[in-house]
């Protein structure tokens, strides 16, 4: 219940209605075909892979591949919901284990490739469903005019989940480290474990 009351600014009779309305959300996603985005699990658009400092789960979003992949907005949003209610099911210890830490890799993503629509959507679906979930999001190697195009969606979210949207160029090693060890981090980010190219799906976090 706090998560809710923290989203809604301590608005009461909107957490209660927010809670009732995401009972009913989780029985229908929990339900979820998962055939149309099935593909993009296995290919790495969204994956988890080991464990921040804290022992959160860590969620890469490879936005080359959300881009290259074509996954449509719908596709994405399914995706995602279903993923990160299949970690809270899975991969949470209530009381002790509760968000994530995601990190969103914006590597050779030029400007007019930024797919605005999608990274809006993404983080709408994340704030309304999944209140308090989000430990820090990471946005890494961003271009200083892609960081002004990434500023909109702040736009879209509550105060308290802005302060966790963190935006990086390539200077983001030295943030990201004092999260997650080196020994839980790929290489590609500055972390010792090889890069993971394959077995996205389901996540590997221990």
């Amino acid at each position: 219940m706090l998560r809710f009351l923290q989203g809604t600014k301590w608005d009461y009779q909107l957490t209660y209605n927010e809670i009732l309305e995401h009972e009913e959300w989780k029985k229908t996603i929990r339900d979820l075909d998962t055939k149309p985005f099935a593909k993009y699990l296995h290919d790495g658009v969204l994956y988890g892979y080991k464990r921040d400092n804290s022992e959160r789960p860590i969620l890469v979003i490879n936005c080359r591949k959300l881009i290259d992949t074509k996954v449509s907005l719908e596709e994405l949003t399914q995706m995602s919901q279903y993923y990160l209610q299949f970690i809270i099911d899975r991969c949470m210890v209530p009381g002790h284990v509760e968000n994530w830490l995601a990190i969103f890799d914006m590597t050779d993503v030029g400007v007019s490739e930024v797919p605005k629509d999608k990274l809006k959507g993404l983080v709408a679906a994340m704030q309304k469903n999944f209140r308090g979930r989000l430990y820090k999001f990471y946005s890494i190697e961003v271009t200083y005019v892609v960081k002004v195009l990434w500023q909109t969606a702040h736009r879209f979210v509550d105060d308290f989940t802005n302060r966790k949207l963190l935006i990086y160029g390539d200077d983001y090693k030295q943030a990201l480290h004092k999260d997650i060890d080196v020994e839980n981090l790929e290489e590609r980010y500055g972390g010792k474990l090889p890069n993971k190219v394959d077995n996205f799906w389901p996540p590997q976090f221990c």
